[in-house]
């Protein structure tokens, strides 16, 4: 079509031409005819020959688009092909290792199982089939129960799973922590792995586990099932401290409800055992020590003001409680800055003790509350502790509930 555009000039000429000659009148008429007729043919051949240019032009610029077409789509399968060989070649090595070999990795197979992405049958083939070891189906599969339900081979996991910590250790962690807890249950022999036990809620208890910490509960209720505080004091302790703090870490800031609530309870039963256990005394490094009187006796203390904010007056009086016997007991001057903090508790308490009742009754804890926070701030002055928004605001907080 552009060569036919392109033509139209010459058609013009042309028709100007046959103007030219019909305007020289009959002289040479003749001629003239000839000549407008050979003008008139080359004319037409002109746009016949940019019609058919256009059209070649046209065909060939479809086939090299088709081609190129062709070649991408030739290059995406080929990148596809090669990409899906590529993650074929890294599962292999990631299942079957060969410094593992002839054993695969069980801590692979067992994820990809959990995953729902095969089963061990499967595995097996893709075992089999890459020739990356000799063991039969049957064996292949004794191999794998045998090792899920070995409680050293699952705690062996999780110092490896750290090593290599990747986006599906916490998974891999949170397999490795159910699977050794099952084998160690089933073990029938609760007591011989205590150790295992005590490692495993020490890891999960580590904040790089996230949802995985609440794995220290059930190990912790498994050494406690067969410790006795007469017997194995020192564990026992250890025991019951980790699966209250196990348990007051399980529930979500500022969550509440029936299910907190129960928590809370045995949490606050849990620190009571604890405290008849230990003597109520002070030494130095006694902060430091999480089994001594005073620590003990500190989260105890939290553990009923948090139970008191569920409504619970009587549990925010036992804190309020429980925070005076705590200043009792620290001498003066020593760590003013541990006391500076008790005292404000001991005021939250008896401010918890207002929010749950009404009238005069609440008035009354208020009244106690705002004394006990201009207390706690006068300290913090006196020993030249810094203050915060947050401790300010307590007074105001108080001051707004007297008002209304």
């Amino acid at each position: 079509m552009k060569g036919a555009i392109k033509a139209i000039p010459i058609l013009a000429i042309v028709a100007a031409s046959g103007n030219a000659y019909a305007n020289a009148g009959p002289i040479g008429s003749q001629f003239h005819v000839d000549s407008i007729a050979q003008l008139l043919f080359m004319g037409v051949f002109m746009v016949v020959f940019a019609l058919v240019i256009g059209l070649l032009f046209g065909v060939l610029g479809a086939i090299g688009e088709g081609a190129s077409s062709l070649i991408g789509a030739m290059r995406t399968k080929q990148f596809e092909a090669q990409s899906k060989q590529r993650a074929m070649n890294e599962r292999l090595d990631r299942l079957f290792p060969p410094e593992t070999k002839p054993d695969p990795d069980w801590c692979e197979v067992r994820d990809e199982i959990a995953q729902g992405n095969a089963d061990i049958a499967s595995i097996w083939r893709t075992y089999h089939d890459a020739k990356r070891g000799s063991l039969s189906e049957a064996e292949f599969a004794a191999r794998y129960d045998r090792w899920c339900r070995d409680p050293l081979a699952q705690h062996a996991l999780i110092p490896k799973i750290e090593r290599t910590w990747d986006a599906a250790a916490e998974r891999k962690c949170a397999q490795a922590f159910d699977a050794a807890l099952s084998a160690i249950r089933n073990s029938g022999d609760l007591k011989k792995h205590i150790p295992l036990l005590r490692d495993i809620a020490q890891w999960a208890r580590l904040p790089r586990y996230g949802k995985v910490s609440d794995r220290a509960i059930p190990a912790f209720e498994m050494m406690l099932s067969v410790l006795a505080p007469e017997r194995e004091r020192d564990e026992w302790l250890n025991a019951s401290c980790g699966l209250a703090r196990a348990l007051s870490a399980s529930i979500a800031k500022g969550e509440s409800g029936p299910r907190t609530a129960a928590t809370l309870a045995r949490v606050c039963e849990i620190y009571e055992r604890v405290l008849r256990a230990v003597p109520k005394t002070y030494a130095d490094g006694d902060l430091a020590n999480e089994q001594s009187w005073i620590s003990v006796r500190g989260e105890h203390a939290y553990a009923l003001l948090r139970h008191g904010r569920n409504n619970r007056p009587d549990a925010a009086a036992q804190a309020e409680k429980a925070y005076a016997e705590i200043l009792a007991v620290l001498p003066a001057g020593v760590a003013v800055e541990h006391q500076a903090n008790t005292k404000m508790n001991l005021a939250r308490a008896a401010e918890t003790q207002g929010d749950g009742t009404t009238g005069a009754n609440a008035r009354e804890h208020f009244l106690r509350a705002r004394a006990l926070y201009q207390n706690a701030l006068a300290f913090r002055d006196q020993h030249k502790l810094p203050r915060t928004t947050r401790t300010d605001r307590n007074l105001e907080r108080i001051e707004s509930k007297l008002a209304e």
